[in-house]
């Protein structure tokens, strides 16, 4: 559907963006007014040539054709429905209205300019450029579509990318300070010990005393991450390792920013189960392709979700994976290791998983988001609230099945 020559632009424009996003006067809160917005609608207000005399040109030329209106309609369609994932009930009632309003082309071109006005007093447009802007606007949002479109594609095959440790510039910086970071022996996590100060405030990040600078946190949210800080500050976890951002560092950068389900076999959640062999297996009844398989030994439980809509990287099938080691006395039961990661499989190791627990997948290394070790996590925790339960609905899709599994213990 992209032309060569619009994909090169893309691609020109995605680099830049990388550069604008990673430049140290941004993590020190020098920003360009007209990136507000997005980096792309920037362009256009500085009437960059790319898009002004090459791609809305050829947005143009492409309106009366019925393929290139049906694909702006799908991603028209996709971006909506991934806003859905993420928003309040509020916000999540308007893009259902808008899911069910955009279902043709010219609808979607009716919206844009109805929004026109809003989008003109939104960024503060001066009278010399309102009709520039307002003439290409529709080409200009359907352009940011594909270009946002693009930039979703390439970062679903870098979103489990880890640099080698001699090409990565955290190592890099880091060693400008005698200090090595090892991140390759730790599954690419750095290990958060007292030199760092967990911050949740305006984005989650890891200020470094040493440096003085503060380092961005990736795959984990901050209400999870909060939790994790506050048991880590009682003593209660020991040992905590977090997935850095390898390519946005420097030195002293700022502070910024129910449906019922079925058991296949196997047993809901208690703790009589604790120190007994069990495999669980639970279905949706929408989806029997929907899964959530748990496993249960002596010492060890695993959970996996497995999905009919899975995520792929490259030829590989992606699973989550949520492990923990615990121990189980007389006394008391409670987490020893705990850590979240991805599991790729090959096709045919995907096929066997779906009937096999004792199936791996070998496809590509595993990519962990954080690993918590030498810890004694309480199963509940004082305040009532159940740790694996938060682990698992921090990550898994599927909240009925988590919900079906754990209901019993929930309820009490």
């Amino acid at each position: 559907m992209l032309s060569d020559s619009m994909k090169q632009i893309f691609l020109e424009l995605y680099e830049e963006e990388n550069e604008y996003n990673s430049n140290i006067n941004i993590k020190k809160g020098i920003f360009n007014v007209g990136y507000h917005d997005s980096f792309f609608s920037g362009k256009f207000m500085e009437k960059d040539s790319r898009i002004c005399e090459k791609i809305i040109p050829e947005i143009n030329e492409s309106i009366n054709n019925q393929s290139f209106k049906d694909k702006v309609v799908l991603l028209t369609r996709c971006h909506y429905k991934k806003e859905n994932n993420s928003l309040s009930i509020v916000n999540i009632k308007h893009v259902e209205r808008k899911l069910e309003e955009l279902t043709t082309f010219e609808k979607i071109i009716e919206s844009y300019k109805s929004n026109f006005n809003d989008y003109y007093q939104y960024m503060g447009i001066n009278q010399s450029n309102l009709e520039f802007c307002k003439d290409n606007y529709s080409a200009y949002c359907i352009a940011k579509l594909f270009y946002e479109n693009y930039k979703d594609s390439v970062n679903v095959n870098d979103r489990f990318f880890v640099p080698k440790d001699e090409d990565n510039p955290l190592v890099e910086l880091y060693k400008t300070h005698g200090i090595e970071l090892k991140l390759k022996d730790e599954y690419g996590l750095i290990k958060v010990d007292n030199n760092f100060e967990i911050k949740t405030i305006n984005g989650i990040k890891l200020y470094d005393k040493r440096l003085k600078t503060h380092l961005k946190v990736n795959k984990i949210s901050p209400k999870f991450l909060s939790l994790l800080k506050k048991l880590k500050d009682k003593g209660i976890i020991s040992s905590l390792s977090l997935r850095p951002e390898y390519n946005m560092v420097g030195e002293d950068l700022l502070d910024i920013s129910v449906i019922q389900e079925e058991i296949e076999r196997g047993h809901k959640f208690s703790f009589q189960d604790l120190s007994n062999l069990v495999v669980s297996k639970l279905y949706s009844k929408n989806n029997s392709k929907d899964n959530l398989w748990i496993n249960i030994d002596r010492e060890n439980i695993t959970f996996e979700e497995l999905l009919d809509d899975f995520q792929t990287e490259g030829n590989y099938i992606v699973t989550q994976v949520v492990h923990l080691e615990y121990v189980d006395n007389l006394e008391n039961s409670f987490i020893t290791h705990i850590d979240h990661e991805y599991i790729f499989y090959t096709e045919d190791e995907y096929d066997n998983r779906l009937t096999n627990y004792k199936q791996k997948g070998k496809g590509k290394k595993r990519y962990k988001t954080f690993k918590v070790d030498n810890s004694k996590i309480p199963f509940t925790l004082k305040n009532g609230d159940f740790f694996i339960y938060i682990v698992l609905d921090e990550n898994f899709k599927k909240k009925e099945l988590l919900h079906e599994y754990f209901e019993d213990v929930l309820n009490k």
